[in-house]
């Protein structure tokens, strides 16, 4: 993946997550945004149709099996040639998130 610019892809789903902390990550990730407008930042929604009643008829996206994704969520950060330069599973603290964004480019 390279679109020129470094970006924070973030896989999550709040809605269907069965650790409680995709939710609480893609929030702590969304605000990060206005403090880095140089980076690109993209939700990665983890399954096709969230519409659905059952845990059962969830049908992950494609993009999961193309990262080699076991679980969620998982947040990237991707320098602006495509290299993934840092990958956090699951919880991480705002000095974390921070740091990773902070080293692109380093």
């Amino acid at each position: 993946m390279s679109n020129g610019r470094p970006t924070v892809v973030i896989f999550a789903t709040p809605a269907w997550c069965t650790s409680q902390a995709c939710g609480p990550l893609l929030d702590q990730t969304k605000a990060l945004v206005p403090d880095y407008p140089d980076v690109d930042f993209v939700h990665v929604e983890v399954y096709e149709d969230i519409q659905v009643t059952s845990f059962d008829d969830l049908v992950t996206v494609g993009a999961v099996a193309e990262w080699g994704l076991p679980s969620e969520p998982w947040v990237f950060v991707v320098e602006a040639d495509g290299t993934v330069a840092i990958s956090l599973e699951g919880v991480a603290s705002d000095q974390e998130l921070r740091a990773a964004i902070e080293s692109l480019g380093s």
